[in-house]
């Protein structure tokens, strides 16, 4: 997949320029007020990178690396790896009032940007999650630190039912390891010993490979649920829901709790195992689906992972280096592990898109939507195909990407703005425009504010990337027809 669909968060773009909107009509459609209620957390972490430890035969000091992409030094050797943050995937529930104070396990306030995104600040962090029109599912992949997380967040139901779920459903089970396995070998015994990367060299001891302890992976499947709860499709069981939205289900091998939304179009869980972690989200299929569905302005928040270590060697006899093609091979004779590092980066990306009536994807890239049935569309963007799963309401749309070498997972959130006004978004590559496109509404710029042009190909659309760095007006305006 091309990267250049998404931008990452959290680097620099250039310089912008100051965008200041003329906008009509009614007020935003969310309010904070729309956000009160009992929610479920689900948080989903991983590492930025890797630290090494390097120990100076010479000096007997060890050194730790600020990045994998460090090597060892004159006299060094490679002693330990680990991640540099435990990765997590953690669940918690917190509450909401009308006015946004945020109570529970959690404390804390959440506020509207102008941009409708959910400002939520808690006691000692803070996440601007993407909305849906419906007000009832928060998300955002996000840096933080030395961490990057997909944070997923539903507003619980006060009276689901088990009869509420019935309908077709599509679920993605998203795996990270959680640990990795270090090989030394003992250079006068000429024995193995594996340990985790808490462990660290002994006496006599080198570090002579390091993998993933569990493993990287995505998978999907489709499934029936019956009015009564029975489960057919990929797989077979039963799930059952009380009245604030934990869900059980069964497929056989013991109970699991997932958490449904308030409008039981999406679940969503995480779930800690011994070697690895879980992100699985289950989206409701609609009954049909039509370019017209999914009209209007989306942002797009994904958690991109590198599932791949690259270790490189030194030959102490020939003094040449060698870089393995992943963490399955193993140092050979004469040989020294002297780097191990992701082949590719960890990157939270973020971007904006509108797609119009017929299908076209305008904003920060273009392309073409397909309906391939009412549970699977295809987004064309930059050549690149994503298939994505909307929940029934069509709010929000989720996809995957597992390939050798990295893995994804990303949303789509409908921007909840009302007709006839536009919302400002900061965080892509320039300062985007969302609206409400139509086909008698089109966008209109202006440098000084007395003279309106058309911007191209904004006629019907719901979204403009502006490239930034000029003083720049932006407008909406609407056909009339006179009397």
């Amino acid at each position: 997949m091309k990267r250049n669909i998404l931008k990452p968060i959290g680097k620099s773009m250039g310089v912008l320029g100051v965008v200041v909107m003329q906008t009509f009509g009614l007020q935003a459609q969310l309010q904070v007020s729309d956000l009160a209620g009992d929610w479920y957390f689900a948080g989903f972490s991983v590492s930025s990178d890797l630290t090494e430890t390097y120990y100076n035969g010479l000096t007997q000091q060890t050194r730790f690396t600020t990045s994998s992409s460090q090597s060892a030094m004159a006299n060094e050797m490679l002693v330990d790896t680990f991640f540099r943050e435990v990765p997590e995937a953690v669940f918690d529930s917190f509450s909401v009032s009308p006015t946004g104070v945020i109570s529970g396990a959690d404390f804390g306030q959440v506020t509207l940007t102008p941009s409708l995104i959910a400002d939520a600040k808690f006691s000692d962090w803070r996440v601007k999650f993407l909305t849906t029109r419906s007000s009832d599912i928060l998300l955002r992949g996000y840096m933080d630190g030395d961490i990057y997380e997909m944070a997923v967040a539903v507003k619980k139901p006060t009276a689901a039912t088990t009869a509420a779920l019935a309908g077709d459903w599509i679920f993605i089970d998203y795996q990270t390891p959680r640990d990795l396995t270090e090989t030394y070998l003992n250079t006068v015994t000429q024995q193995t010993r594996m340990g985790s990367s808490s462990d660290f060299a002994g006496a006599n001891e080198i570090l002579v490979d390091v993998f993933f302890r569990g493993g990287y992976g995505v998978e999907m499947g489709a499934v029936s649920i019956a009015a009564n709860g029975t489960i057919t499709g990929a797989v077979s069981g039963s799930a059952a829901a009380v009245a604030n939205g934990t869900v059980t289900i069964n497929f056989g091998e013991g109970p699991e709790s997932f958490q449904l939304n308030e409008g039981a179009n999406f679940m969503v869980r995480t779930l800690e195992e011994t070697d690895e972690q879980r992100l699985t989200v289950i989206v409701k299929s609609p009954t049909s689906t039509t370019l017209a569905d999914l009209a209007g302005p989306w942002r797009l928040s994904s958690l991109l992972i590198p599932n791949r270590l690259r270790e490189t060697y030194y030959n102490t006899v020939t003094q040449q280096e060698r870089q393995s093609v992943d963490s399955t091979d193993f140092a050979k004779e004469n040989e020294k592990l002297v780097d191990v590092y992701f082949e590719g980066e960890i990157e939270a990306l973020y971007g904006v898109i509108g797609i119009s009536p017929t299908g076209v994807v305008t904003g920060l890239d273009t392309g073409t939507v397909t309906i391939n049935s009412p549970s699977t569309v295809t987004v064309n963007m930059d050549g690149d195909d994503l298939i994505f799963y909307p929940t029934a309401n069509h709010d929000l749309m989720v996809s995957f990407i597992s390939e050798d070498g990295e893995q994804e997972i990303m949303f789509m959130t409908r921007v909840p703005v009302e007709p006839m006004k536009l919302a400002l978004d900061f965080d892509g590559e320039g300062p985007g425009l969302l609206w409400q496109g139509t086909g008698d509404v089109r966008l209109q710029s202006s440098t000084t504010l007395s003279g309106w042009t058309d911007v191209n190909g904004s006629n019907g659309q719901s979204a403009h990337q502006s490239a930034g760095g000029t003083a720049e007006f932006f407008r909406l305006v609407q056909e009339q027809e006179l009397e």
